[in-house]
């Protein structure tokens, strides 16, 4: 019976001496799954706090971007009201006048048709004044210098004298006077519109024939060798076709019913049709 419980002691020491290397390795092998576990652990944490790093940075960035465009949008406000503001104000101080676009319209445009009526006025007075000069002339070539007096008398009263020679058939169907053109056109158009009777029609063909009386004048006194050679009648014609044309001017341009400012701007950019 001592042998049976040798052998079966036996037995046993060896089924646990087998045992014990298992049981170590199983052991060595849980600690190891341990190890590896820490360290996946701790390499997680520090992904998740480098992943948290790089969001704050992120933000940040978001944050300075938005402040950057909410920046502009204000300095774009800012400077779409003061140019509202300035433009309203400029506004303000214009005159009534060119509030309305269209009336300003208008108004440039009756103004350039008034500048264009009295145009040919100031090219009459200029060349009247450089034939009082010629024919005033003393030199040894004086006819020279005059030339043909009728052609220049013609020239310079715009055909309302005696007209050029290309004119002369027409005229006795049609008034070819330059001057008269133009009063035509400011009482029928299409410079202005008045009709007949009011003021501005009555003054300004009172005016044309004044004007056409004096070049009569002229004509006569220049054509006359005696009385050209006369300086007192000669100047006292000048004279007369000189005024006569500065009135005439006046006429035309009250036909276009100004006020004080705009009939000002039109005299100072013809100076010559009104200079006295």
């Amino acid at each position: 019976m001592s042998s049976a419980s040798s052998s079966s002691l036996a037995r046993r020491a060896r089924v646990l001496g087998a045992a014990t290397p298992k049981n170590a390795s199983s052991s060595s092998s849980s600690s190891s799954v341990a190890r590896r576990r820490s360290t996946v652990s701790r390499r997680g944490v520090r992904d998740d706090d480098h992943h948290q790093h790089r969001h704050r940075d992120a933000v940040g960035l978001d944050d300075e971007e938005e402040n950057r465009r909410t920046r502009g949008r204000r300095t774009t406000l800012i400077a779409t009201v003061a140019s509202t503001m300035t433009m309203a104000m400029s506004a303000s101080t214009a005159s009534a006048a060119f509030a309305n676009p269209l009336r300003a319209l208008g108004d440039a445009r009756k103004a350039s048709n008034a500048r264009f009526i009295v145009g040919p006025v100031a090219l009459s007075r200029g060349r009247l004044a450089a034939l009082r000069r010629d024919v005033a002339y003393d030199g040894d070539d004086k006819d020279a210098v005059v030339g043909d007096i009728k052609e220049r008398l013609t020239s310079a009263t715009l055909d309302c004298s005696t007209p050029r020679d290309a004119l002369q058939a027409y005229s006795n169907v049609k008034d070819v006077c330059t001057l008269g053109i133009l009063a035509r056109s400011v009482t029928a158009g299409p410079g202005a519109n008045n009709a007949p009777g009011t003021e501005a029609y009555v003054d300004v063909y009172a005016a044309l024939e004044t004007t056409r009386g004096t070049f009569r004048v002229l004509e006569d006194v220049l054509t006359s060798t005696s009385a050209r050679e006369d300086a007192s009648a000669r100047d006292a014609a000048f004279n007369a076709c000189d005024a006569a044309l500065r009135a005439f001017a006046e006429a035309l341009l009250a036909c276009f019913g100004f006020d004080d400012a705009a009939r000002e701007d039109v005299k100072s950019a013809v100076p010559g049709a009104f200079a006295r």
